[in-house]
């Protein structure tokens, strides 16, 4: 009798630890789920030796591509640090480029599966991370959102928000200062945490990549709300006063046009950081652990 129940228990552990019984789907909607909230996190997590219940990600080894950095962003030499110059680059306006939106795209792009990277936003004000179809038009005027190709989340004019449409306002308890992105390929999915408190940040509906190449995408500005935004700027009769750094495309009275330098440099300069799968280790606040990659 005691030998049925040894074996019948051993039989269902076998199941339990046989992670094709979930399908990848369930599995996403449970880690999902367990993201917004506390208590079943930590149920998850007693549960994990036993049960395989969270997607698998590869971690991704992001790089930043040159060849479609804004001609204001300096890129470092192994490609994973981001900065704004104080001068406009004298660059070739190639095809790749995002010339008029200060904007760069990840070199490695993925058509299946499932990736994620952490990107150190870390005390930047005017920033905006996500991914984006490798078709993104990258010249002229362009409203960033998942209908013309990007999924992100920003920090702008000190509010988070998701680039939906319209833009969907994010309240976040703590501000990141490391984000996760994650991307299914496969199942359309995107969604993005707080790298350092595991707090969930935004998750985008499913979508369809129809097979095409997915990139890392990243926005930098110099804080004039409104102006070189990754959305459709505003309508001013006159160019405004304008950071150089800033300047881009404006709507006047005679149309699209190039705005130009009117005052002082007074904005700081604000980056980005990619991390791999093995971060450096940066202070943390209030006995927050660092992480080293995606989980």
């Amino acid at each position: 009798m005691v030998s049925n129940k040894l074996s019948f228990c051993r039989s269902e552990k076998e199941k339990f630890q046989n992670p094709v019984l979930f399908s990848p789907e369930f599995k996403w909607r449970i880690w999902e789920v367990s993201q917004r909230n506390p208590f079943l996190q930590r149920a998850v997590k007693t549960i994990k030796d036993a049960v395989s219940t969270g997607p698998q990600f590869n971690t991704a080894k992001v790089t930043l591509d040159p060849d479609t950095a804004h001609p204001r962003f300096i890129l470092s030499e192994d490609r994973k640090t981001l900065t704004w110059g104080d001068t406009r680059q004298n660059l070739f306006n190639n095809p790749e480029r995002f010339y008029d939106y200060p904007c760069v795209l990840g070199r490695q792009g993925f058509t299946s599966g499932r990736h994620c990277w952490e990107v150190e936003v870390g005390a930047g004000h005017f920033w905006a991370v996500g991914v984006a179809r490798e078709s993104v038009r990258r010249k002229g005027l362009i409203q960033f959102n998942p209908e013309v190709g990007v999924w992100a989340v920003e920090l702008w004019g000190g509010q988070y928000r998701a680039f939906t449409t319209p833009r969907t306002a994010l309240s976040l308890s703590s501000s990141p200062r490391r984000i996760r992105v994650y991307v299914d390929c496969t199942g359309g999915r995107v969604a993005f945490l707080d790298a350092d408190t595991e707090a969930p940040i935004f998750t985008f509906p499913p979508a369809s990549f129809s097979g095409e190449r997915i990139l890392p995408w990243f926005w930098v500005g110099r804080g004039l709300p409104g102006w070189h935004h990754p959305r459709n700027p505003p309508v001013p009769e006159q160019p405004p006063q304008e950071d150089p750094g800033l300047c881009g495309l404006y709507r006047g009275a005679g149309g699209i046009s190039r705005c130009r330098h009117r005052g002082p440099d007074l904005h700081f300069s604000t980056g980005l950081v990619l991390w791999g799968e093995n971060p450096p280790v940066a202070p943390r606040g209030k006995g927050i652990p660092a992480k080293t990659g995606c989980p």
